[in-house]
């Protein structure tokens, strides 16, 4: 979950970055009900638009001294990731560092700190790593992440 950006666009206002996570809120659902190996992931077939999280993380954690709804972030990370992969043929690894840099951008407008965000999502993401009892992989997710050998 790190990038060389250091910081975002001022020209980026926490009015535009909400637009756009509505709009992404209006045509993604997510589903946290399986187990997801990397926290968060998409569909294999993305004519359906669902982005699983792994069912142990939640949607808000305390971090900064706020509640804060950290979905609206991965969601941010998993439509860029996948859009980059699939529109322009990128690579797993350019498409994960640009969405990194797009979840970085959205958190920061919001006005949190990077590195608060990242601290509070390291216990998840270690969490995610380890299948729960009776937990099924999520079905039909994309394994390219996984396949890549991607680590946080």
């Amino acid at each position: 979950m790190s990038t060389g950006v250091k910081q975002i666009d001022p020209a980026l206002s926490p009015s535009d970055m909400a637009a756009a996570i509505h709009a992404l809120w209006r045509d993604v659902r997510i589903v946290n009900t399986y187990w997801v190996p990397l926290l968060g992931g998409t569909a294999r077939d993305w004519d359906r638009k669902a982005i699983y999280l792994d069912c142990r993380f939640p949607r808000y954690i305390d971090f900064g001294g706020r509640h804060v709804d950290v979905w609206r972030y991965v969601l941010i990370h998993e439509c860029v990731e996948r859009t980059l992969m699939d529109e322009l043929n990128l690579p797993y690894a350019i498409a994960h560092t640009f969405a990194t840099a797009a979840e970085r951008a959205a958190v920061e407008a919001d006005g949190h700190s990077w590195d608060d965000y990242t601290l509070a999502l390291r216990p998840w993401i270690d969490l995610a790593r380890t299948r729960p009892k009776d937990a099924q992989l999520a079905p039909g997710i994309d394994m390219r992440p996984m396949q890549a050998g991607h680590r946080h």
